[in-house]
């Protein structure tokens, strides 16, 4: 469990370390009900954090998606709306009533951005997959969904 936390800190820390000079980076909220930011290392492949409340505790997660690919879907110059769609794996602990939950998953996701400007986008993004949880009682496989909605910012 600690060579996890670590590895996922690590991650994040590197990710985030650059964000002055990133690309594009987004903030957003959804469901799981919670707020998170997501930073690009490349046009296509890009990490994020979350920070969620659950019933009774908190949560915090951790993931990596790979855009597979973007269809116009309104060509407005010079701010198109575009549709995108990918895949990723993610990890996540929850504690809820003093107990530690653990989870690692895959998921497809897919989801409109319209830009406003040079600078910034407006996204919302849907996707599902599953998940195997780790407690104290055992293991659970189950399949999950996730909502965001946020800005871009370039």
């Amino acid at each position: 469990m600690k060579k996890v936390l670590f590895a996922a800190v690590a991650l994040a820390t590197l990710a985030f370390a650059g964000m002055g000079s990133a690309q594009k980076f987004s903030i957003y909220s959804g469901y799981p009900l919670g707020i998170g930011g997501m930073y690009y290392l490349s046009e296509n492949l890009r990490v994020d954090a979350t920070l969620a409340i659950v019933p009774g505790g908190f949560g915090f997660g951790a993931g990596v998606d790979y855009i597979i690919g973007k269809i116009p879907v309104v060509e407005k110059e010079p701010f198109p709306i575009n549709f995108y769609y990918g895949a990723g794996g993610s990890g996540a602990f929850a504690s809820a009533f003093g107990v530690g939950v653990f989870g690692v998953g895959v998921s497809a996701f897919g989801g409109f951005e319209y830009r406003f400007s040079e600078g910034l986008g407006l996204f919302s993004e849907f996707g599902a997959g599953p998940v195997m949880a780790f407690g104290p009682s055992g293991s659970a496989f189950s399949f999950d969904y996730l909502g965001r909605f946020g800005l871009n910012f370039y």
